[in-house]
């Protein structure tokens, strides 16, 4: 929603995920998104994540999946955040 932007709301909540993924002990946070909308794959390259390949069999099906539904929007990725290459804040 527009009228929310820029006030730091998904940015902490990105930054909530990553705490509580390495409270629970995982390397990486995975997302997919749309790279044509223009608030979503920049931000997340913002948040420091950053494209990668689906990389299980998990990924590429769910990655399969969205390309055989047609989910409108443009183009999907996958991004990836490496929890071992930041240190907690």
């Amino acid at each position: 929603m527009p009228s929310a932007a820029h006030r730091g709301h998904g940015r902490a909540l990105v930054e909530a995920v990553k705490s509580e993924s390495r409270l629970r002990g995982c390397k990486r946070v995975t997302l997919r998104t749309f790279t044509d909308v223009p608030w979503n794959a920049p931000f997340y390259l913002s948040c420091g994540f950053i494209e990668r390949d689906p990389d299980s069999d998990f990924l590429r099906d769910l990655s399969a999946a969205e390309h055989q539904r047609g989910l409108g929007y443009g183009r999907r990725i996958q991004m990836n955040f490496d929890l071992t290459d930041e240190l907690p804040r």
